[in-house]
């Protein structure tokens, strides 16, 4: 109880609410030598000694960072310089995706609530449309919430960005199209679908569609992870180069009497692809030779989905939602494997895997688990290349991961 008034009366004096003169009496043998203390003046500048508990005592400011002067690490953090892991975090608003915050002057702002339109694509006076922050020739865009028009050719090397509500609407099929560079779009609500047709298309954290069309369709290199591929006709994801497929939420794609997939279809399998931690669910195709989770084609034999949970999707005339050149490990099935197909015995047959919703639909948050789901903790943890975080950026789990996009 002592060391609970002593506080008490640090902060009374602190503040200035009390004002008291010690008994200089009480004060004539001092502290023990062993005794934590906090000195204090009081009135007439008289000396005081308050014995503190050890653990009452406050802990030390937190050590001061060198200059942060590199670029690839231009963030302070409890003593050290490293790189940025959000837009906030940046003086500018934004973050890169090599963890770097660029200049002002490397960066095209785009608003279309500016009162300036069209702009000059600074902060102060931005542009009003998607298109003239793409054509800016600066290296990264910043896009204000609004609306947008989607019809664009993205044909220069770009980090362009989008602030929740940011939402670009796409007229038709292939009118969103990456062409000859590699372009990265994070965060944006794309209302249509988009088409890789030459070099590189990265897209992170997006929400794309729905559409009468192929959700995402590339011929280049396509990394797509932690977004939500929902509502396309056509089917969802359409890979014919290299790719990286990680922590997606594939789900309401195809129709039952038309594409040949559902969820995803893949060309080839180039060395250094990856396909894991998907959540694949109600995927609809036309049945009889065809998938709706994953159809692979002959030059992609061998392609495996590892962690993936795959739910409700159409099976074929075997009554297996993928295709026999595909392979799932440490997976969820819903089906039964046909006899003729490569062995699952890594995979988990469930009867539920516990959706948060009964009923999922077009919110991604209907397709995360409960923590009773059998998906938890039955992941493969020694898998090459499984990513640190889930579909929400939450971290994966130091042991065995749970199966899906998402981790409890």
């Amino acid at each position: 109880m002592r060391s609970a008034a002593g506080l008490a009366l640090v902060v009374l004096l602190a503040a200035g609410c009390w004002n008291w003169s010690f008994p200089t009496d009480l004060l004539a043998d001092g502290p023990g030598p062993d005794s934590p203390v906090a000195d204090l003046r009081v009135d007439g500048g008289q000396d005081f000694a308050l014995d503190l508990e050890p653990d009452l005592i406050p802990d030390q400011a937190p050590p001061e960072c060198p200059p942060c002067t590199n670029p690839a690490t231009p963030i302070c953090d409890k003593g050290k310089c490293r790189p940025c892991d959000s837009d906030g975090e940046c003086l500018n608003g934004f973050c890169n995706a090599t963890g770097e915050c660029p200049a002002a002057s490397d960066i095209a702002h785009v608003n279309s609530s500016s009162r300036s339109c069209p702009g000059n694509g600074d902060k102060a006076t931005p542009f009003c449309a998607f298109v003239d922050g793409a054509d800016s020739g600066k290296a990264h865009v910043l896009v204000e919430p609004g609306n947008y028009d989607g019809d664009v050719t993205l044909d220069a090397p770009q980090e362009i960005h989008g602030k929740p509500g940011a939402i670009l609407k796409v007229s038709a099929c292939d009118k969103l199209l990456i062409e000859k560079a590699k372009v990265t779009l994070v965060g944006f609500t794309i209302e249509g679908s988009i088409k890789i047709v030459s070099g590189t298309g990265v897209l992170l954290r997006d929400r794309i569609g729905p559409s009468a069309c192929i959700g995402v369709e590339a011929t280049g290199e396509l990394t797509l992870e932690r977004s939500f591929i929902f509502g396309h006709d056509l089917g969802g994801v359409h890979v014919k180069d290299k790719y990286s497929l990680v922590n997606n939420i594939i789900a309401q794609n195809g129709t039952p009497g038309g594409p040949q997939f559902g969820a995803i279809k893949l060309e080839v399998a180039p060395s250094g692809s990856r396909l894991m931690h998907n959540t694949i669910a109600f995927n609809q195709s036309k049945g009889g030779a065809k998938e709706g989770a994953i159809r692979c084609e002959a030059a992609a034999a061998g392609s495996m989905c590892v962690n993936c949970l795959f739910w409700g999707n159409t099976p074929n005339d075997q009554g297996y939602p993928m295709g026999p050149n595909c392979n799932p490990l440490f997976s969820i099935e819903d089906y039964k494997s046909p006899a003729s197909a490569p062995s699952h015995t890594s995979n988990f047959t469930v009867t539920d895997p516990k959706f948060v919703s009964l009923t999922p639909g077009t919110d991604p948050a209907d397709y995360h688990i409960q923590p009773t789901s059998p998906a938890r903790d039955k992941g493969n943890p020694l898998a090459t290349g499984l990513p640190a975080d889930d579909y929400d950026g939450d971290p994966r789990s130091d042991g065995q991961p749970d199966i899906g996009a998402d981790e409890i």
